[in-house]
């Protein structure tokens, strides 16, 4: 096989790693998010039946709220890491076929 096919190859695979990567990164805030939101309402429901004081309620709204920040923090910073991966893959790519083509 010549070089610049395994180049391609080798390229294409790294570029559908990084990707499926990004897809985990979205399903996994989603995920977080949806569970976060779940326990909410469920909190705020029996909450409100066992007519707690707000301030107690208030209490545990602003820590999901907090925790959904982190999620996000946390996320957002490893779907940074896989772009820039993927910048320099591009990066690499190119370089690589330039020196095949020299």
């Amino acid at each position: 096989m010549d070089k610049q096919a395994a180049l391609e190859r080798d390229y294409q695979t790294k570029k559908l790693d990084y990707e499926e990567q990004e897809e985990t990164c979205m399903n996994q805030r989603e995920k977080a998010m949806s569970i976060i939101e779940e326990v909410e309402e469920r909190s705020c429901h029996y909450l409100n039946r066992a007519m707690v004081d707000i301030d107690i309620m208030m209490k545990g709204y602003r820590r999901s709220e907090h925790m959904k920040e982190e999620v996000m923090e946390v996320i957002h910073a490893r779907e940074k890491e896989i772009a820039r991966k993927l910048e320099q893959l591009d990066e690499n790519y190119i370089s690589e076929l330039k020196k095949l083509q020299d």
